[in-house]
């Protein structure tokens, strides 16, 4: 693992939050709104989890700090400016699905990157972990190549701010825990801030600081999972805290809702069995068993 300060500059402290929002709502035209009064806060250095069940307005929320959704002025701000209305570019990174598509990208991976960030050691170690060959052409590249070259284009490029939506779905073990400890060393070392979207939770325990979880638009909680009881009490009793924790409020809103319902209870077990969240590696006997 090298230290990201080799090839980058500590992020500078801010007297504002890094990551803002002040009652932020959101619709697509024609549409039911996908985000209602959304307020929170995030400052420098926090890595944040944010969770929530399918349609909870999470991408949304990483789009519009992107900066690629046009919303009024006053609503969403990254360290103190608009979004949208002043120019955040050269502190956000934004990773969505950008490169799924064939018709822009004709380019080999190092003509997207320049000769110089080529060389630089974090590309090399980069380009290493996700296991990149900067010769490939983007176009003749599978869905999981391509993530993982845009993955190693939005990372070579040093930011402050990381949105990063699902960002390890295409990646094996080697590639997702390399992302991650790097990503935590921006955090840890650098002081970059990490607002970060999955529901995949396969080594991500003591990794997030901080949580947001939505529910169908709204914040439910916003807070750093030291001062989250109910995590700190599974922490003792559960093999998989902060997947048990989330599981268990997605399957109550569930439960709640009108509609939809899950296929199992949520405190059923896959035959005896503790889920290892669809990665890898085989599924694990309670800890009782063992």
């Amino acid at each position: 693992m090298i230290d990201p300060r080799e090839s980058a500059p500590e992020v500078p402290a801010l007297m504002q939050p890094v990551l803002e929002t002040r009652n932020l709502s959101y619709s697509y035209v024609g549409g039911n709104p996908q985000l209602s009064e959304v307020s929170f806060s995030f400052g420098r250095a926090q890595r944040i989890l944010v969770v929530g069940a399918n349609g909870a307005g999470k991408s949304t929320l990483l789009s519009i700090l992107g900066g690629k959704r046009m919303l009024p002025r006053g609503y969403a701000f990254v360290n103190g400016k608009d979004c949208f209305n002043d120019s955040t570019g050269a502190d956000v990174m934004y990773c969505g699905d950008w490169w799924r598509s064939n018709y822009f990208m004709n380019l080999y991976m190092h003509e997207v990157l320049g000769e110089a960030l080529c060389a630089s050691p974090r590309t090399q170690y980069l380009a290493k972990v996700l296991e990149v060959d900067l010769n490939w052409k983007i176009n003749f590249l599978s869905d999981g190549q391509r993530r993982r070259c845009q993955l190693l284009e939005i990372l070579a490029h040093p930011r402050p701010v990381y949105l990063m939506d699902e960002i390890t779905s295409d990646l094996d073990i080697f590639a997702r825990e390399g992302i991650l400890s790097f990503l935590r060393a921006e955090s840890e070392l650098r002081g970059a801030t990490v607002f970060y979207c999955t529901h995949i939770f396969d080594h991500l325990e003591g990794w997030p600081t901080h949580m947001l979880h939505l529910s169908k638009g709204r914040v439910v909680q916003q807070c750093a999972l030291s001062e989250l009881q109910e995590y700190q009490s599974l922490l003792s009793s559960d093999n998989t805290p902060l997947y048990s924790l989330v599981r268990d409020r997605i399957y109550e809103e569930y439960s709640n809702d009108g509609g939809a319902k899950p296929w199992r209870n949520a405190h059923e077990t896959l035959d005896g069995r503790i889920p290892n969240l669809g990665l890898a590696g085989p599924m694990m006997a309670p800890a009782s068993t063992i």
